[in-house]
């Protein structure tokens, strides 16, 4: 195991069991796994699932997978890719189920964005809270305005960090993220818009004004023009993801 990855292994088959039920598997679902560590969750998949996808990064890891589901991949049951899920090229899945790196949770979510598709993934209870954080709220961030674009999200249940080897410093959730059916954001927009989030949040707390200003993305005579309708003094975390969508298309 590889300690740089930040890989906490699930030793719990009941919670393995509670994630499938949560995440309402069916014989019909392409699954894909993110982080297949061991094969406990990937075993729990393909009894359940008509296919599972699994990316896994760790070579040592890999070795121990195909040696594992040596019939599954023979069948196609199991598609095992080793590579960087960052960078690999995903095949086509119904659905996310994960006990995903909590190293890499952040940029995970951000890349899954653009499939669409329905997440439910195990990560650190705190970072879970940082998804559906609200305007004013001290841990709202790029990321929470992202997630309310593009998910209803919701936490399952918590899951004690007393059932992950090695032990993590802090208890788990399973969170369930849905596509919303309906953007606010247009879709010719959407790349350019997360950008601009990332940007502007990189100094939360200072003005919308001082942070439109230090992106370079217009003028300062069509910031004055914009300053007339809305009220750009106002700190960036006080301003929903929609409500920076509106003066984002002033722009």
């Amino acid at each position: 195991m590889n300690k740089k990855l930040g890989q906490n292994f699930l030793l719990d088959k009941n919670i393995v069991n509670k994630e499938l039920k949560a995440a309402n598997v069916s014989k019909t679902d392409v699954i894909l796994e993110i982080g297949g560590g061991k094969g406990m969750l990937t075993e729990a998949l393909l009894k359940k699932a008509k296919k599972a996808i699994c990316i896994e990064i760790d070579k040592e890891l890999v070795l121990h997978l195909k040696s594992r589901f040596s019939d599954e991949i023979k069948s196609k049951k199991l598609e095992l890719i080793e590579g960087d899920c960052l960078k690999a090229e995903i095949p086509f899945f119904d659905k996310c189920i994960s006990n995903i790196p909590y190293s890499i949770s952040s940029p995970l979510i951000f890349h899954l964005l653009k499939f669409k598709k329905p997440l439910c993934l195990m990560m650190q209870k705190e970072f879970a809270e940082r998804l559906f954080a609200k305007k004013g709220e001290r841990s709202y961030s790029a990321l929470s305005a992202v997630c309310s674009i593009y998910f209803a999200v919701k936490i399952r249940f918590i899951v004690s960090k007393n059932v992950f080897r090695p032990k993590p410093k802090v208890d788990s959730a399973f969170v369930e993220l849905l596509p919303k059916e309906k953007l606010f954001v247009k879709k010719q927009d959407e790349k350019e818009f997360v950008e601009f989030l990332h940007k502007i949040f990189c100094h939360k707390k200072q003005n919308m004004r001082k942070n439109i200003h230090l992106t370079g993305i217009c003028s300062k005579e069509r910031l004055e023009k914009i300053q007339e309708e809305f009220d750009l003094s106002r700190k960036v975390y006080q301003f929903t993801a929609e409500e920076i969508y509106e003066i984002y298309k002033k722009l």
